[in-house]
């Protein structure tokens, strides 16, 4: 049975060990400069937003949430990619966010 074992694992070790098509590749790897942008959440504009949405509107930067805000029929909330929502703290633990 221990010889099984060693031949198994005799196999298995000289399979596992095939060259990497990758690692014979004739580009080199070069590291190319980005134009991506990094700013953080403190760097974006900060809109206070309360009351209901009756029109269309788009959310961009940092919204901050002053009670519930609802979207009423026939007006769109569009919010962008990347944008932060947080809600104002309640004294009272009245219900915030959007419906």
């Amino acid at each position: 049975m221990k010889k099984l074992q060693l031949i198994g694992i005799a196999l298995f070790s000289l399979t596992a060990c095939q060259k990497d098509d990758l690692a014979d590749s004739s580009a080199p790897f070069e590291m190319k400069p980005t134009s991506a942008e990094y700013i953080t959440v403190s760097e974006l504009p900060v809109t206070a937003v309360s009351g209901d949405i009756t029109s269309n509107t788009t959310w961009s930067g940092v919204i901050e949430m002053n009670g519930v805000i609802r979207v009423k029929n026939g007006a769109t909330l569009t919010i962008l990619p990347g944008t932060y929502i947080k809600a104002k703290p309640n004294a009272n633990w009245d219900a915030t966010g959007v419906w």
